[in-house]
Parts: structure tokens; sequence; C-alpha cells
């Protein structure tokens, strides 16, 4: 008898903190996602561009919309289902919502959903989402609201090495973001400077 009246209030005491530090860990929420880990999420582009810009000018000339924004909200797209010889493929999509701090070209507009033909099973989650900003290169789609980037180097931001990249295509950078430019708000200017 005085054996269980030692025991339960000590394992009490050592119970107690652990369960305590799993609820916390359960609880605690994940930190956002880099940048280079968020579009590498979603994957290599499946098919080779027909026709990339090849420069800034010409990638700002072939937009609708160009905005600096971050990424507030992510959400399953429409799935397109393409009949083969070997039956049919699905292939889903995401539906990216940007909060715009800054229009560069277009309407102006405090929110854009982008539709991107490719889904990122790595972000589980609003609180997965970088915090970075990006430049977006935009035209509108087919479906009314929804906007695609103009081409694959339509998406630029700040990568893990502090230089700025084309997000969707790694190799569209080097014909994109001029020589010498290693800022976002240096490029933002310098798109504005194009469409003027």
């Amino acid at each position: 008898m005085k054996l269980r009246r030692i025991l339960a209030p000590a394992l009490c005491l050592i119970l107690f903190p652990v369960a305590l530090s799993a609820c916390a860990l359960a609880s605690t929420p994940k930190p956002p996602l880099s940048a280079d880990e968020f579009w590498n999420g979603f994957g290599a582009v499946p098919a080779a561009e027909v026709s990339p810009a090849g420069s800034l000018d010409e990638l700002v000339e072939r937009s609708t919309l160009v905005v600096r924004g971050s990424i507030a909200g992510l959400a399953e797209g429409p799935v397109d289902v393409y009949a083969l010889d070997e039956g049919e493929v699905t292939k889903p999509s995401t539906i990216l919502t940007v909060v715009v701090s800054s229009v560069i070209s277009g309407p102006p507009v405090k929110e854009v959903r982008i539709w991107l033909s490719q889904e990122n099973p790595s972000v589980s989650g609003v609180e997965a989402l970088p915090r970075a900003e990006f430049l977006w290169f935009l035209k509108p789609s087919d479906t009314t609201g929804l906007f695609l980037t103009t081409t694959l180097s339509g998406v630029i931001g700040v990568d893990s090495s502090g230089a700025l990249a084309t997000f969707r295509d790694r190799s569209g950078g080097e014909a994109i973001i001029p020589a010498g430019v290693r800022d976002l708000s240096e490029l933002e200017v310098l798109a504005a400077k194009a469409r003027s």
C-alpha cells in the first residue's frame, strides 16, 4: 500500500511532462517552406516550352498583368483527363491565391488566383507556404478569374542562395534576369520601365 502511495505521485511527475511535451510538439506549427522547397515540390515541368520569352522586356510585353505579391493560399485545381492508347491519364493542377503588394503593369488588383498545371504534394496547410514575395508575369486563362503564368519563366523570386531565380523553369533565368540584377525591387523597377 505504501509503495502505491509513493509510485502514483512519482509516475505522475514523470508522465505529466512527457504528455505535455508531446502535446506541445503536436500543436507546434511547421515552419514555412523556403521558396526553393515550395517550387521544387511541384516537380519538373513535364514538357519543354514552345515559345519561351527571350528577355525581361519580352516577358513584360507578353503579360497582361505583372504584380509583386506573396502566396496566401493553395487549393486543388481542375483535373485534366487525357485519353491515351494505354487508357486514361489524369493530371491534377493547383490554384494559388496571391496577395498583391504592388501592380507593375495592368489593372489594379489586390489579389489574383493563378492556375498551375501541376500539383504540389509537399504543402499541407497555409502555414507551410513560403513567406517570400515573387514577381508574377500573368495572362488570363480561359477560365474567368484565373490567370496563368505568361511563360514558365513567369515567377521570379529569391532562391536559397540569395540570387534571383525563375522558379518554374530554372534555366529561363539567364535570358530573363538581366546581368548584375540581384534584388527583386531592382527587377520590379526594370519591369515597370519595360512596360512604359
